[in-house]
C-alpha cells in the first residue's frame, strides 16, 4: 500500500504564481505541473499588461485630439464651442478614470 499524497498548498488569490512550496508539492504529484502553472501564470501578467497599456494609449489619443480640437476651434473663432468640447472631453474623461480606479 502506498503513502498518502501531501496536498498541494493553497495557491494564494492574489498571487499569479503560487509560492515555492506549492510548486513542488506539485511537483510531487507530476513534474510538468510546476511548469505548467509558471507559464500560466506569466501569461495572465503580460495580458494584463498589455490590456493596460493599450488602454493607456489609447487614452492619450483621445487626450491629444480633444486638445487638438479645442486649439482648431479657438484659431476658427470659436471659443465657446472650445470651451465646450475642452470641457465635456475633460469631465468626460475624468469619470471615465473614476470609474476605472473604482
Amino acid at each position: 500500500m502506498s503513502t498518502p499524497r501531501k496536498a498541494p498548498a493553497r495557491v494564494r488569490p492574489s498571487a499569479s504564481i503560487p509560492s515555492p512550496e506549492a510548486l513542488r508539492a506539485f511537483a510531487e504529484l507530476d513534474s510538468r505541473l510546476p511548469l505548467i502553472i509558471a507559464n500560466g501564470g506569466i501569461g495572465r501578467d503580460h495580458d494584463a499588461f498589455t490590456y493596460a497599456l493599450t488602454g493607456l494609449i489609447i487614452g492619450g489619443v483621445i487626450a491629444v485630439a480633444l486638445i487638438a480640437g479645442f486649439i482648431y476651434l479657438v484659431m476658427q473663432g470659436h471659443p465657446a464651442a472650445a470651451g465646450s468640447l475642452l470641457g465635456t472631453g475633460a469631465l468626460g474623461m475624468v469619470a471615465a478614470f473614476r470609474a476605472t480606479r473604482l
